[in-house]
């Protein structure tokens, strides 16, 4: 969520990040868990 709030990186490119740690970690699901939490954030969403 910090690296979100950089100007100088893309909030797409952070959240593809954090997706692909999930995924690494904690599987699938984590993956698609972080992407939906994340998303979400970064539209506003509460």
């Amino acid at each position: 969520i910090l690296f979100m709030e950089e100007a100088d990186i893309p909030q797409a490119a952070s959240i593809n990040e954090a997706v692909d740690l999930a995924k690494k970690f904690g599987g699938e699901a984590s993956g698609k868990f972080v992407n939906g939490i994340l998303g979400k954030l970064s539209e506003g969403g509460d």
